[in-house]
């Protein structure tokens, strides 16, 4: 295997670890089942909300680009970035931020 082989399939797992990880803190802290999340059709707008947040902390937690996540997802980058405006919005509220405050401080290494 080539170096730069290697460091792709290095980044895509680093990738889908970091969307799996994303989800599986979300769906906790919700206390609903991951496979809720990653269904192509969710149950429910608060599903597609929760999704997004995942999506938002795969990219602002692990510093994953959007496009990465996108691919590993199985969306499109622009509705990645759609989610990352989404949730930027969402901090608005106090109770929103903290949670995500607290859930990006337990995924850092």
């Amino acid at each position: 295997m080539t170096l730069a082989r290697y460091a792709s399939t290095a980044a895509s797992i680093r990738c889908r670890a970091a969307y799996r990880a994303a989800l599986c803190a979300i769906a906790e802290t919700e206390g609903v089942p991951v496979t809720q999340l990653v269904k192509r059709r969710r149950a429910s707008m608060i599903s597609a909300g929760l999704h997004n947040r995942a999506l938002y902390l795969a990219v602002t937690a692990f510093g994953v680009p959007a496009r990465a996540i996108a691919r590993v997802a199985g969306v499109t980058e622009c509705q990645v970035r759609y989610a990352l405006r989404h949730v930027e919005d969402e901090r608005d509220d106090s109770s929103i931020d903290r949670m995500l405050d607290e859930l990006e401080l337990r995924m850092l290494p």
